[in-house]
């Protein structure tokens, strides 16, 4: 009769963690929608002034940038902030890239595990003189259920340009080169959970809610500063473990505006020994002119030493502009 009960039990227990999860994705999937509609014909630009979300992480840039459903580290800080449910150990990453070889982009993250939260945090700095951007996460995620996980990052953003020596534009009588800097906040709102034993699924809202401030200035007066809007994304994935140590990620970027696309990733990555991973990837835009097709090329090789686990991650991008490469060092100190 033991047995049974138990049975029985788990049986309600898993309809509900079902339900939650669905109504949940729903929720999330009718706040997407409801900020993504098309741009009127007055509208600003869905494409980013600042800001852009290039991908960073050695490790998830070796999948081709897909990592919302089946990230297990402390990346999730800033791709999914519900994957910092997978976080249980005290964990660092780094990741460095120039993004077609031009523009520095160096990323820090920590995370660990709190109580019944799980809490990470970072800071990225992108650029040079001519155009600094300095971003710092907050995030945190909590398990709602075994099998579901809900998860919250707040970014503050501040942007330094028209400081690099020799840009001076003199015309028609002054120097017309804008200076200023810029302050804003944006959240992300992600959710992840489990269908079945090989199944999975996430969901993120990037740039939720938020807002930018800009101060900008030139010698002859023409230049103002102003407000804007941040431009909100939508992004749904699966992955699928088909076996412990292969898995494989689908994830969509659903487009915000008219001038923006609506963008397909594919990842995967093949486990050796719990030595070695290989990874690949690709992304491209659905229904353009212009596909902008990307492939990923990755390695992964981990080594533990007493307590500490030690992770390298390389990754080298493909693409119509410049290839370039992603490296990056993960540490966590495991019980």
């Amino acid at each position: 009769m033991m047995v049974t009960f138990s049975k029985k039990r788990d049986c309600r227990t898993e309809r509900k963690n079902r339900r939650l999860a669905m109504t949940a994705l729903c929720i999330l999937i009718f706040l997407g929608a409801s900020t993504l509609q098309p741009a009127k014909a007055q509208e600003t630009s869905g494409l980013p002034g600042a800001f852009a979300d290039i991908g960073v992480g050695a490790g998830p840039m070796g999948m081709g940038g897909a990592g919302i459903v089946l990230g297990r580290d402390v990346y999730a800080v800033v791709i999914n902030p519900a994957g910092l449910s997978s976080v249980k150990s005290p964990q660092a990453a780094f990741s460095m890239t120039k993004q077609f070889s031009l523009i520095p982009y160096n990323l820090v993250l920590y995370g660990q595990q709190v109580g019944t939260f799980h809490l990470g945090g970072g800071f990225l700095t992108a650029g040079d003189a001519a155009l600094r951007e300095n971003t710092i996460y907050l995030a945190g995620a909590r398990s709602l259920r075994r099998r579901m996980a809900a998860g919250v990052s707040l970014k503050i953003r501040q942007a330094s340009f028209g400081d690099n020596s020799g840009g001076a534009w003199d015309f028609a009588g002054g120097d017309r080169q804008v200076r200023g800097d810029a302050t804003g906040f944006s959240f992300d709102v992600g959710l992840r959970g489990v269908l079945g034993r090989s199944v999975g699924y996430g969901i993120v809202l990037k740039d939720a809610f938020g807002t930018i401030s800009y101060d900008a200035a030139n010698e002859v007066g023409s230049a103002t500063g102003g407000d804007e809007d941040l431009t909100t994304s939508l992004m749904l994935g699966f992955g699928y473990v088909a076996r412990k140590s292969l898995i494989l990620e689908v994830n969509l970027r659903k487009a915000r505006k008219n001038d923006t696309h609506d963008r397909f990733t594919l990842g995967l990555e093949q486990s050796l020994f719990s030595l070695v991973a290989l990874r690949t990837g690709m992304s491209q835009n659905i229904d353009a002119d212009q596909t902008n097709r990307q492939y990923s090329l990755g390695l992964g090789v981990t080594h533990k030493l007493l307590v500490v686990r030690f992770a390298a991650d390389f990754a080298y991008v493909i693409n119509d502009i410049d290839n370039f490469f992603h490296a990056g060092l993960r540490v966590a100190w495991e019980k």
